[in-house]
Parts: C-alpha cells; sequence; structure tokens
C-alpha cells in the first residue's frame, strides 16, 4: 500500500503480480510439506497410542477385581473428577476465544474499510462533473485549461477549492519545465493527473501513451525498492528475461551514480539484499536514476526526486538526464535545479499560476559548455 502509487506510475503491476504468484507458490508448498509431516505426525501418535491401549488391556482385565455392577467402587470420585476436568478444559478455552475474536475483529475492520472504499470509488458523487478528456502525443507534453477540484472525505468535489483553474502549458522535446510553489499549491496533484491517477475536472492534457522507453517515465521522491536482486531494482518492472541492456551498461550506470560499491556483494547483479532497509534516502534516490536511465524515456517527471542528493550528486544525475536526451517535469524547492530547465511553472495557493521563461545566468552556461566538452572527451 505505501507504494501503491509508485507501482502505478512504473505500470508494474504484471511484475507485481508476477512475484506474488512466485511467492505464494513457495508458500503453498513450504505448507503442504507442513502439512504431510503434521498429519504423518499424527498418525504416528494415533498408532502408538492404539497399541499401547492393546498392549495394556489383557493386564488390565487380569488385574481387575470382580464387583458389584449395580454399585462401582469410586463412581463417584470418577464422576467428580470428570467434572473438574471438563470445568477446567473450558477455562482454558476462553484466552483461545479471546485471541481468536481479536484477529477476527481486525479482519472484520479491514474488510469494511475495504467495502467503504469501494462503495465511494463507485458513487456518482466522486466522477460527477469530470470531463477532463486525454489525448496523445509522442513529441509534447501540453496541459489545457486544466481545472481540478479534488474530492473531500465525502466524495464530493463542489465544497473544496479548486487546486488549478484553467492551467495551460506546453512542453516540447529539450523544452524541461521545473514546476515550484508553496506547501499545498499542488505541485505533486498536477503530476498525478499528468499520470492518469488522478481525474480532473476540465480540460485536456496530451502526452505519450508508451511508459519507459520513448515514452515517459515517472520518477517519484522515494522510488520503489522492490523485492529481489540488485538487477531487479535496476530495471523494474522489467522481469530479468526482459532485460533490454548489457549486463556491463548496467554496471556502467551504478558507477556513474556512485553506487559501484554494490557490487562487492556476493553474485553482483544478482546479489539479493534487503535493499529497501539498507539503503540510504539518497542511494534510493540514485537507484531510481539508473532505473530511468535503462528506460531511457523521451520525457520524465520527477516529484522531489534529488531532495536526498547533495549538490554534486544532484549536478550529475541531472546534466546525464540532459546528456541522454531526456526532457523533464520537475518539481522541486532547490535554486540549483532551475539551471538545468528552460521554462519555469509557479503555482500559488490560491489556484493561480505563472509561466516564465528561465534565463540561463553565465556560470550555467560555463557548466553547460564544461559538460558538453567533458562529453565529447574521448
Amino acid at each position: 500500500v505505501e507504494y501503491a502509487e509508485s507501482i502505478c506510475f512504473y505500470e508494474g503491476e504484471a511484475f507485481e503480480l508476477n512475484e506474488m504468484d512466485n511467492c505464494f507458490t513457495d508458500l503453498r508448498k513450504k505448507y503442504q510439506s507442513f502439512l504431510r509431516a503434521k498429519y504423518f505426525m499424527f498418525g504416528i501418535t494415533q498408532a502408538l497410542k492404539e497399541i499401547s491401549i492393546m498392549a495394556l488391556s489383557p493386564t488390565m482385565f487380569l488385574l481387575s477385581k470382580p464387583c458389584d455392577p449395580h454399585h462401582p467402587p469410586g463412581s463417584a470420585v470418577y464422576y467428580d473428577l470428570a467434572l473438574l476436568s471438563t470445568s477446567i478444559s473450558a477455562l482454558m478455552l476462553l484466552p483461545t476465544i479471546a485471541s481468536i475474536f481479536a484477529i477476527l475483529s481486525g479482519f472484520l475492520r479491514r474488510i469494511g474499510g475495504l467495502h467503504d472504499a469501494l462503495h465511494i470509488s463507485k458513487s456518482e458523487t466522486l466522477w460527477r462533473n469530470r470531463h477532463g478528456l486525454t489525448a496523445s502525443s509522442k513529441d509534447s507534453i501540453r496541459v489545457d485549461d486544466l481545472t481540478c477540484t479534488p474530492p473531500n472525505m465525502n466524495g464530493d468535489h463542489r465544497t473544496t477549492l479548486a487546486l488549478f483553474r484553467n492551467l495551460t502549458f506546453e512542453v516540447k522535446e529539450g523544452d524541461s519545465l521545473i514546476i515550484m510553489g508553496p506547501s499545498g499549491s499542488g505541485k505533486t496533484s498536477l503530476l498525478r493527473m499528468i499520470g492518469g491517477l488522478w481525474p480532473f475536472d476540465a480540460g485536456t492534457i496530451t502526452k505519450p501513451n508508451r511508459i519507459g522507453s520513448n515514452g515517459l517515465f515517472f520518477l517519484p521522491q522515494r522510488p520503489y525498492i522492490t523485492l529481489g536482486t540488485l538487477r531487479q531494482q535496476l530495471i523494474y518492472p522489467h522481469q530479468p528475461t526482459q532485460q533490454e541492456k548489457t549486463d556491463d551498461e548496467l554496471i556502467e550506470l551504478l558507477r556513474m551514480v556512485g553506487l559501484i560499491h554494490l557490487m562487492y556483494f556476493e553474485d553482483g547483479l544478482d546479489s539479493t539484499q534487503a535493499w529497501a532497509d539498507m539503503l540510504s534516502g539518497g542511494e534510493q534516490q540514485r537507484i531510481g536514476f539508473c532505473r530511468m536511465f535503462y528506460h531511457s524515456p523521451k520525457f520524465a517527471i520527477m516529484d522531489e526526486s534529488t531532495s536526498a542528493l547533495d549538490i554534486s550528486l544532484e549536478t550529475t544525475c541531472m546534466e546525464q538526464c540532459i546528456a541522454r536526451g531526456i526532457t523533464m517535469i520537475s518539481v522541486g524547492h532547490r535554486p540549483s535545479l532551475k539551471k538545468f530547465h528552460k521554462q519555469l511553472l509557479t503555482l500559488t495557493a490560491n489556484g493561480g499560476y505563472e509561466v516564465s521563461q528561465i534565463q540561463p545566468s553565465p556560470s550555467s552556461e560555463m557548466s553547460d559548455q564544461g559538460f558538453q566538452e567533458r562529453d565529447r572527451d574521448p
């Protein structure tokens, strides 16, 4: 659930389904082995019980003494012991029943929450008057007269303030745009609409339909780190059988962003670690950049994807985007990001906006010239 939005941006549903199937298959095999061992031990226990009864029965009959069947000795004691045993067993069941009810209450609460969410998603109030259109284009991303009013907790968007009104801008190839504004002005929400995760009331969003190579790619602030090998982190959502670049190219991507030390683990690219716990926030963001460079998109939608990097690493990653011909739509707060873009979209808290051109500073021009010279060096 924590990474559901990132998975949707990556279109990683097929990968996740395959991983869940594999995990479930392994779990089913292990559980079947457990049940076979359990039933085998149960059978042995029952067999030994029956054998012991058969072995002791003759001895009990030989040692038994005749008695009056109408007044068997010790019958009162037997009934008292049986009643005491039954009472103790019943009392011992109470904690077990209480724990079962606790588990059931948790299940019921989650199922009830899911039912309410599905009911809201199907209700007309969530989608009423949502007449926004989406069109396809290979060479640009364009937003025309976009108006969006997000739904409140009751699913009614009419009682909330508009995030945008008649928002319009265009990003052509090589004409990168950075989005800035105060918190709550709708910067990330705009990216969700471009990604198709949020509906909008009116307007048109034109964008590439393809996710990945020569299309669109999303780079969130916290890239999704999946369970699996280092190779799977770099090529997600591809499977290892779908890898489109050589291992040497993947290693070069790691070296370029300063993550070559990850190759020191045993098995290298095929090393399996708890990557999400082991990698720092900055390392995870660099994995995200390696993943994007692997897929080679035309356009990249970046949501504060350098926030955990220092200025040097940020410059390396952004310059590589330019060198690889990736046009960026970035959300960021650092002034140092402006020099890598040509347009600035400033959002205000009341739904207003302003689009302006970014004039390159002399220092950024010298940096770009130096970068191009380094790129031409053998």
